[in-house]
């Protein structure tokens, strides 16, 4: 895996922005690396503290292989990578809901399919004001979409068939989620691949 490619999606945005970043590099063979920072402002009306951020570690397939926290003089940064056999296994190690990853073989390709919600979002304690993700992206939409800003980044070999990213860099998918988009049921990430055999 690339770890210099993980290390530049590292975002530190202005004082008072909440930033979730994410990249998954996938290979021809299934199996890949994630990178997901998360910074939150330590500041009253940003609406949101985490104390927590936690993810499973004994998932079969999937191999953790660094976590942080920062406490920084304005915001907490939460970084989180690790290794995955399949991309399907992270719906586990996430706990996602409505996640589908497919895999047929036909002639001379591999196809896949990836079809899941925009965000990871680890288990995370939220000071007692938030229950879920859920309730935590009603709140960004209350205090304005400009202090959140959500990107997912998908980087796969072969050939890319379909997909409804915002934008492609050669091998590299970009999703810039708007809140609302977040906040609506049944807006996922949906991406169709192929790579020789």
């Amino acid at each position: 895996m690339n770890k210099q490619l993980a290390s530049a999606l590292f975002l530190f945005a202005a004082s008072g922005c909440v930033n979730y970043t994410a990249l998954t590099d996938i290979e021809p063979d299934g199996s890949g690396f994630v990178s997901i920072i998360v910074e939150v402002p330590l500041m009253e009306d940003a609406g949101m503290s985490i104390t927590d951020f936690g993810v499973a570690d004994s998932t079969p397939g999937w191999e953790l292989t660094f976590m942080s926290t920062d406490t920084l003089d304005t915001a907490v940064v939460y970084r989180l990578e690790g290794n995955f056999k399949n991309p399907g296994i992270l719906e586990d190690v996430f706990d996602i809901d409505n996640m589908t990853f497919e895999k047929e073989e036909s002639g001379d390709v591999i196809r896949y399919h990836l079809s899941r919600p925009p965000v990871y979002m680890p288990a995370s304690k939220f000071e007692g004001v938030f229950q879920s993700t859920g309730s935590m992206l009603k709140t960004a939409v209350k205090h304005g979409t400009d202090k959140y800003t959500w990107i997912e980044k998908l980087v796969l070999p072969g050939k890319i068939v379909e997909h409804n990213a915002n934008k492609q860099k050669k091998d590299t998918l970009i999703w810039k989620v708007d809140i609302g988009d977040l906040t609506r049921e049944g807006f996922l990430i949906d991406v169709t691949w192929e790579v020789p055999k």
